[in-house]
């Protein structure tokens, strides 16, 4: 099924087709709900992020792109207490639109609904393929100790979930 979804251990993963249906990545998900109207939000540490949108003051940020506001980030989501600021961008291509930031190496998307912030999306890529018209994709990834693999046939796909140490061979179809 195109830009299919699943979900393994409460992340929901999808995959990613290009128009003739080749596999071109599986991707990683997770949503981080924002507090109204403190537009505060932890992701996977104790740390709270604080949402501003005034725009940093010129020279404070890198590059030519300006910023459309910052993210504090503290223990205790004061601004007065912030250890890391980071610099939020109105959404591009590369985003789906959506106004995003970059956190570990992790791109943060912003979810709206009416104009206002209601969660901070988390993508990440687990799978990238270059599809070669003539020959089966195999994509083989590995979530929570867990080897999978997914095949991309040309009249069926199949998943498969492989056991540890068994010969992949007897997952063959």
């Amino acid at each position: 099924m195109p830009n299919s979804t699943f979900t393994l251990g409460g992340q929901i993963y999808a995959y990613v087709e290009d128009a003739q249906h080749n596999l071109l990545a599986i991707t990683g998900t997770k949503l981080y709900p924002i507090a109204q109207p403190a537009l505060t939000f932890k992701l996977d540490s104790s740390l709270v992020f604080t949402i501003s949108t005034t725009p940093p003051a010129a020279g404070n940020y890198a590059g030519t792109v300006v910023p459309i506001g910052t993210i504090t980030a503290g223990s205790t989501g004061a601004v007065s207490s912030a250890t890391t600021v980071l610099n939020l961008y109105a959404g591009t291509n590369e985003s789906g639109g959506a106004d995003f930031f970059m956190y570990k190496n992790v791109l943060y998307t912003l979810i709206k609904s009416a104009g206002v912030c209601t969660a901070a999306q988390k993508s990440y890529t687990v799978y990238t393929s270059a599809p070669v018209a003539t020959q089966q994709q195999l994509a083989a990834f590995d979530l929570g100790g867990t080897t999978y693999l997914v095949t991309d046939g040309s009249t069926a796909r199949h998943s498969y979930s492989v056991v540890p140490g068994q010969d992949v061979a007897a997952y063959e179809s």
